[in-house]
């Protein structure tokens, strides 16, 4: 078994931070703990109800376990890598009544975890499995705690599209090598940094009063400072800060799936609720055919059902 321990506390330091951030922000907040959507995995709307339930990776702001609780689970174990999510989780998770005695938090990793076989019924690891050093041995540790015949919400992050690619390849390797990008996004300045440095460029376009593309280049830069906000800041975090990121196209991930013995996965397509420049491409989320999705997204996000 691989196991990078350096580079599973770096991940987590990294996304303690985001998580708590998302925590501080109501939309964030509850635009994440909406991930799991029963109508749009076509599940039955009360499927969860009863149910056991894993919430592997869970991070400190505990999306997923409240997202579960809230569906009617009957029990979430939410885990994570060490304690640094305690304290956040505890709070969330006892300030709804709804939800006392229906939880527990647990230390571990996804590469060892901590449950005996077939412990769970479901089991959600959204977002977690492209960040870990060995894929292929987390996704056999959730084969073996859950339930013959449970399901699992697995999702990682696809590779192909143009959209992709920069984020993934030329925008991590400049975050990773330019002193400046690092210090800009550490002191929390990325949403104030970005809107004025729009603001400069608005102002510095030169004016042609027999052109109409003077007055829509400035709508369309107004436009995009209006659309920058502090969940499109988490988001470019997300993916900018973490240590590791892995991508897949949909061939490697079902391959891999199945490799780990899940015979049966489909895919399913969401279009999230943004309030920032996200909006304009969230319908190419969810129509990930779409031919324009194609070119920039490739194969799409990569959330599957899989049946053990």
């Amino acid at each position: 078994m691989s196991m990078d321990k350096s580079l599973e506390k770096r991940t987590r330091k990294v996304f303690h931070e985001i998580h708590l951030d998302h925590l501080s922000d109501p939309d964030v907040r509850e635009r994440h703990s909406k991930v799991v959507d029963p109508e749009i995995m076509s599940l039955p709307n009360d499927y969860f109800s009863g149910l056991t339930c894993g919430d592997l990776g869970c991070g400190s702001a505990v999306h997923g376990t409240v997202n579960l609780l809230s569906l009617g689970a009957a029990h979430v174990c939410a885990l994570d890598l060490d304690d640094s999510f305690i304290k956040s989780a505890k709070k969330r998770l006892e300030d709804n009544l709804d939800f006392e005695g229906r939880w527990t938090l647990d230390i571990g990793s996804l590469l060892e975890l901590p449950y005996e076989n077939e412990r769970f019924d479901f089991i959600l690891c959204a977002g977690v499995i492209h960040h870990v050093s060995d894929d292929h041995r987390a996704i056999d540790e959730i084969y073996r705690v859950l339930k013959q015949g449970g399901k699992a919400y697995l999702s990682v992050t696809g590779g192909t599209g143009l959209l992709n690619r920069f984020w993934m390849d030329i925008a991590r390797d400049e975050y990773f090598t330019s002193e400046e990008m690092q210090k800009i996004i550490r002191e929390g300045r990325l949403e104030e940094w970005l809107k004025f440095q729009l603001t400069d460029l608005r102002e510095n376009i030169e004016i042609d009063d027999d052109d109409d593309s003077y007055q829509s280049s400035i709508l369309f830069i107004e436009s995009l400072i209006r659309l920058i906000d502090n969940d499109l800041v988490l988001s470019i975090r997300d993916v900018l800060e973490a240590p590791k990121y892995k991508t897949y196209t949909e061939t490697q991930w079902l391959t891999l799936l199945s490799d780990c013995g899940f015979k049966e996965a489909y895919r399913f397509f969401k279009k999230p609720k943004y309030k920032n420049i996200r909006k304009v491409f969230a319908p190419l989320y969810h129509d990930y055919k779409n031919p324009l999705a194609r070119v920039l997204y490739g194969d799409g996000s990569m959330n599957v059902i899989v049946t053990k």
